[in-house]
């Protein structure tokens, strides 16, 4: 069945780019970016690594 290793990929790929997003929003120079980017991103990198490991 192939949904179940689509969807474990997606979600892996999910995290990634949320990692990625986290990193960028950090080194804005905008300061809301900084403040509000930054740990709305963590957040999703969270959930979304908690949801690829279960």
């Amino acid at each position: 069945m192939l949904a179940r290793p689509l969807a474990v990929a997606g979600t892996w790929a999910v995290f990634g780019l949320s990692v990625l997003s986290t990193v960028t929003n950090a080194l804005a120079r905008s300061q809301p970016e900084r403040y509000i980017g930054t740990p709305a991103a963590l957040a999703l990198a969270v959930t979304s690594m908690i949801v690829a490991l279960g």
